[in-house]
Formats: structure tokens, sequence, C-alpha cells
């Protein structure tokens, strides 16, 4: 069986990761595997498809906006990648690769399946045209529940041609021997008689940065001088959150750490509490599920895979909105106020991403899914 993936990015993303991972176990388990990506803008991602020895192809430029010339040059591009790779699955990650592939089996006459990913809800910004494009693939993934849910009602999509395949991590990664670090006291003196409520996002106004600070706020009037607010990430707010955060007086309590990679599973390990307020490019919530598989209590909105990896009053607690400030306050109070609640609450986030978000369990799925629409049998290669 051959797999042939499509992204047009450039650069290490949420949805990207899930490309490599998904690339890497199926050459590991013997597959033909190739990804094309968008080979027109300089960025990271070839750089960690060399680093993972993935198999790719630079034939397909995927440029932002609309340049004719390289659009023809990708449609014949990828017209001769399917005659010499011969797919039998075209996987699509966006909106661009997913018209390419469709347009070329249609006029090629080639067999191959088209699987189209769907990696967050910006499609139903788009309804009309989402649901007539969509409707030429021969399968649509989403990695949550809500969204399977919005194609079938919303724009009447078959559901035979649905699958949810879930948001995975790499447990191993964050687990470690011991879910307690001293990050924050080695790098901010940040000792543990402090509370850490911490956030991973990038500072875009819609991940709702200034609603946690807002909380956090509040919770230091009613008297809480035992926490400290870690936000974690870059972007284009963050010089302004930051002017913000000095108007209220709070700039003391308040740690910003950067963009943070490589120590990333240290920091998730020193942190206490953690809330994520909407989700990025990646629809199934990564950053949760890091901080899940760090064994950390976990805060969110009642929409989209938060609903599939928080359960209420188990490992965290939702907010009905992300601007529901009082609410998001109360919920991190009760939590703060009791640490054996924490902790129990930790130990719950373990055990959901052991059951339901590991990465070998969930790339696994991908692999039965590839088989069950070829036909093919478990042991068939």
């Amino acid at each position: 069986m051959k797999i042939l993936q499509l992204i047009s990015a450039h650069q290490w993303t949420g949805p990207t990761d899930y490309v490599i991972t998904l690339a890497k176990y199926l050459q590991d388990k013997g597959f033909d595997s190739m990804i094309g990506f968008r080979s027109f803008h300089k960025g990271s991602l070839k750089r960690h498809f060399i680093e993972n020895s993935i198999n790719f192809t630079e034939d397909l430029k995927f440029p932002k906006g609309f340049h004719p010339i390289l659009l023809f040059r990708d449609i014949f591009g990828l017209f001769k990648i399917v005659k010499d790779f011969t797919p039998d699955i075209i996987h699509c990650h966006n909106d661009i690769e997913n018209i390419l592939a469709v347009f070329i089996k249609k006029f090629s006459g080639a067999s191959y399946k088209v699987v189209r990913s769907i990696h967050n809800e910006k499609f139903m910004k788009r309804k009309i045209f989402s649901s007539f494009l969509l409707n030429f693939n021969d399968y649509i993934i989403t990695n949550c529940s809500e969204y399977r849910d919005l194609l079938l009602s919303f724009m009447e999509i078959p559901s035979h041609k649905l699958e949810v395949i879930k948001g995975f991590v790499d447990k191993n990664k964050f687990c470690g021997e011991s879910r307690r670090s001293n990050f924050f006291i080695k790098n901010y003196g940040i000792g543990d008689e402090y509370i850490k409520i911490g956030m991973v996002a990038r500072f875009q106004e819609s991940r709702g940065h200034k609603y946690l600070i807002d909380a956090f706020q509040s919770l230091k009037r009613l008297g809480y001088n035992n926490i400290k607010l870690i936000l974690v990430g870059r972007g284009e707010v963050l010089d302004s959150l930051k002017i913000y955060v000095k108007k209220l007086g709070i700039d003391s309590d308040v740690v910003w750490t950067g963009y943070v990679r490589e120590n990333l599973p240290e920091l998730l390990h020193g942190l206490d509490i953690f809330v994520l307020l909407n989700r990025g490019s990646d629809g199934s919530c990564r950053a949760i599920l890091e901080a899940m598989a760090s064994g950390l209590p976990v805060v969110g909105v009642r929409r989209g895979s938060f609903i599939d990896t928080i359960i209420e009053d188990k490992n965290g607690f939702f907010i009905y909105s992300k601007s529901n400030v009082p609410m998001l306050a109360e919920k991190l109070k009760i939590l703060i106020d009791n640490k054996e609640l924490r902790l129990k609450m930790g130990e719950e986030s373990l055990k959901i991403v052991d059951s339901e978000f590991s990465k070998d369990k969930q790339v696994e799925k991908y692999l039965l899914f590839y088989k069950k629409i070829m036909g093919y049998s478990d042991t068939t290669s």
C-alpha cells in the first residue's frame, strides 16, 4: 500500500507534527509513504523530514496566495508524482492540495482514494465551498466528534465517508519518571510554595490570554498571593499583553517564558494547573494533551476537541466560553484551594491519555483505516 500525504505548510505546526509522526510510523511498518509540502517558502519542515528520515518530494510548491503559474506547475507536478509513485491513497490536510488531488483523479482516470483530514473548525467559516469540496472526497477524517457532527448536520456529508481519529501525544516524552521538576526554581527563582497556573499557546487575540489574565487578577484581589501565572509562547499580541499586565499591577506575578520546545516537558512538570481557552491550528488541542500527559488538571472551554479530552470533575473543568472570566476564576480557585484534588485530577489525566490518546494507539488507527478503505486484511502490506 502506497500513501501520499499532502500538506500546504512549510513550518512546524500541530498538523505537521501528526503528518510526520504518521509518515514515520508507516515507513517503519514497511509501507511506501511520501509527503508533498509547501516547498516554495523556506521553513523548518524540510529539516524535520530529513531528521526523521521521512520520504518527501519538493515537486510541489503550494505557494501562499493565488499564483496562476505555480498553480499550473503544481497540477503537472502532482500528475507526475501520481504517475511515478502510483499512490493507493492521497491524504490531504488542507484545501489547495485537496482540490488538486480531486482534480487530477477526475481527469487522469487514476484510481487512488482521496482522504481529507479536518484539523480545525475553519471549514465552518466557508460552508458552501467546504460542502462542495468535501463531497468530492472518498473519505474524511476528523479529530473530534463535534466536527463529525457538524459535517453530518450542516454539510450533509454521508456518515459512511466519515471517520473520527482523535489526536495523540507521545506520553513517554511527557510522563517521565517524575512529574515534578525544578524548572521554575532553576530559571525564575519560583519555588514550590507558589501554585503555578500555565498556558501554552501562540499569543493571538483569539486564544484568550487576556481573559486568563483577568481571572488571575481577580484571584490576586481575593488575597491569593501564593500563585504565579506562566504564559508560554510567542505571537503578535505578546507586547500589548505585557503592557496590559503592567497596567494591572501584576507584572511581578506573571512569567513570560517565550517559545519553549526542547524543555517543554520539564516546564509542564513544574506547573500545577493548565489552562487552554481556544484551539490553534491544530484542532485536537495538542497543548491540552501534552499537559494531561504531564499529569496536570486542565481547564478549557466546552467545544471541539476539548469535549473529547476533558471529563468534567474528573480530570478538570469546563467553562462555557473563553470570555467567562468569573467562571474561569471560580474553577481555578477550586483547584488552588485543594492540592489533593489537583493531584487526583492529574492522575486521571494520565489515565485518559493512556487509554484514549497515546501515540501508538492512535497512529495504528490510521493504518487500520487505510487498510479498511482499501479492502485489505490486517496482515496485508
